[in-house]
């Protein structure tokens, strides 16, 4: 999702986009983009005719970063672990509390270095809610009429099924929006209790969320990039850890007030999750969550990101041409 955000931004500024990837990543292309991206399969040359390469895998470091670099490509690096050596011009990682010194070592000398929420990269959906919320700074200490849930595109062991059934008896005089994938091990489960709940809505495989967060008073989802679309929104939030890679982050967000935070693996987790969400029922905690994020995230990340790299290849073509 974020590489579809970057994506856009490149391609308004006149770069074409191809990706490169395997079938669920294609797939997931097709369904949340109506862009008509090109997607290459991952065979020798995937690379070839590129200017610009855009890295996004945990299983990818330096040592393929070299060859794009080697074949003349502007190589840029989208991080959050800060964990492993890269050979790029620009990364990005817009963890909370990460700083240039955290790849410090890890980078050749010279490389751009964009840290923090400000280069989260989002959909320009965000920007434009969050602008329109900036006019009118809606009140997050009202009574709690909408709660939206969603643990993106995972699943992990039916956790969205498991909120729900934790919450049930707290949700039930409340309009609750919760979006998940068509392939999540929750949908049956979740699908029985719509039939039962008329005030369970499910959004299945859905392509634009953002207006059901811009609606809902409060948030429940998972510690991931979603993180940061919550925070463009003001949107007071739970944010459950569901993978390891999350945890520093969102304990850190946690420790300065920027949201609430639980890990899926706690053995007590529905009685913790309930506690959690009683907590999220006080106004003047709502009120101050939705000023910290506020702080943290504006949307516009992936135009800077956009910019930064634009910049960077051609100050590279320049550099090349001489």
């Amino acid at each position: 999702m974020r590489c579809l955000a970057l994506a856009d931004a490149l391609r308004n500024r006149g770069a074409r986009c191809d990706f490169a990837c395997g079938p669920d990543g294609a797939a997931l292309i097709t369904r949340f983009s109506n862009a008509g991206y090109p997607v290459r399969s991952l065979t020798a040359g995937w690379a070839d005719g590129a200017d610009v390469v855009v890295f996004d895998s945990y299983r990818i470091d330096a040592v393929t970063e070299v060859q794009a670099r080697a074949a003349g490509c502007t190589v840029a690096v989208i991080d959050d672990l800060a964990d492993r050596p890269h050979d790029c011009d620009l990364l990005v990682d817009p963890g909370y509390g990460r700083a240039p010194g955290d790849y410090a070592g890890r980078v050749p000398p010279g490389a751009i270095l964009l840290t923090g929420p400000t280069y989260a990269l989002l959909r320009p959906a965000f920007a434009a809610l969050a602008d329109a919320d900036a006019d009118g700074r809606r009140d997050r200490s009202g009574p709690v009429r909408r709660v939206f849930i969603s643990f993106g595109l995972s699943d992990p062991g039916g956790v969205a099924l498991r909120a729900y059934d934790a919450l049930r008896s707290r949700l039930r005089a409340l309009t609750v929006d919760l979006a998940l994938a068509g392939d999540a091990d929750s949908l049956p489960g979740l699908r029985q209790r719509a039939a039962q709940d008329p005030n369970l809505q499910l959004h299945v495989n859905a392509t634009r969320v953002e207006a059901l967060m811009a609606a809902a008073d409060l948030a429940i989802g998972g510690g991931g990039g979603a993180t940061w679309e919550r925070a463009a929104l003001r949107l007071p939030s739970l944010a459950v850890i569901v993978a390891e890679n999350q945890r520093e982050i969102i304990t850190r967000m946690a420790a300065n007030h920027c949201l609430l935070a639980l890990s899926l693996d706690r053995p007590d987790f529905a009685t913790a999750l309930r506690a959690a969400y009683d907590q999220l029922l006080d106004a003047g905690l709502r009120r101050a969550l939705a000023e910290s994020a506020a702080d943290l995230c504006d949307g516009r990340g992936a135009d800077r990101v956009a910019q930064a790299l634009l910049a960077r290849w051609a100050q590279s073509t320049r550099r090349a041409g001489a």
